[in-house]
This record gives structure tokens, C-alpha cells and sequence, in this order.
């Protein structure tokens, strides 16, 4: 039986591929970028207070938790950047992979995601 979050979630890159085509064409790993987002945002309302990371292998376990689908660590530590100059949020990202994020990030794939569901 294959699990329903993830036929959501291949639903939701088939979407963001064909909304954001241009983007997506330079590098297929910017799929995951409005992922990353999200799962930053949930990770911070579920904390309530600013989050306080020791690497990116939370955020992979995050996603892995929200979206059942593995984001390489290589491709989250590329990205990490992109999302924090971009994403309307306060971000400190550390050379060791350490960060620290105060503020939510700007995205509507919850929205998205939860007509991908339906």
C-alpha cells in the first residue's frame, strides 16, 4: 500500500515543477526548495520559539517525517543558503551546519499541499 502523504508529496513536485518551470530547469534540486521551507516553518511552530539546529540532518529527518521523502543532506546543505537569502525569515546559517532560525519563511505550499491531498 503506498502512503498517501506520498503520493501527495510526488503530487505537490509535479506541481511545483510545472509552476516554477523555468526555475526548475536549471537544477531539478530546486524542487525541494518550497519543501525545505515548509518543513523549516513546521519545525517552528512546533517549537513555538526560535530553532536552534546542530546540523542539516534535522531538517532531513523533518521532511522525512512531513513529506516521506528523502532529501540527500548534500542537496539540503546546497539549498540552505538559496532558502535562507530568499525566504523572507531570519536565518543564521553556520560553516558547520549549525543554524538558527527566528522567523517563518514565506510559502504557500501548505495551501498546495493540501490540494494535492484532496
Amino acid at each position: 500500500m503506498v502512503n498517501e502523504n506520498l503520493l501527495a508529496t510526488y503530487s505537490l513536485l509535479s506541481f511545483i515543477r510545472d509552476t516554477y518551470g523555468s526555475e526548475c530547469n536549471e537544477s531539478l534540486t530546486q524542487l525541494f526548495v518550497p519543501l525545505i521551507k515548509e518543513t523549516l516553518n513546521r519545525m517552528l511552530r512546533k517549537k513555538g520559539t526560535a530553532i536552534m539546529g546542530k546540523d542539516y540532518s534535522e531538517i532531513f529527518d523533518s521532511v522525512r517525517e512531513n513529506f516521506q521523502i528523502e532529501i540527500p543532506i548534500p542537496v539540503i546543505t546546497t539549498l540552505m543558503p538559496q532558502v535562507c537569502k530568499y525566504s523572507g525569515g531570519s536565518f543564521t546559517l553556520n560553516s558547520d551546519h549549525s543554524f538558527i532560525i527566528d522567523s517563518e519563511c514565506t510559502s504557500t505550499i501548505t495551501e498546495d499541499y493540501q490540494n494535492q491531498k484532496n
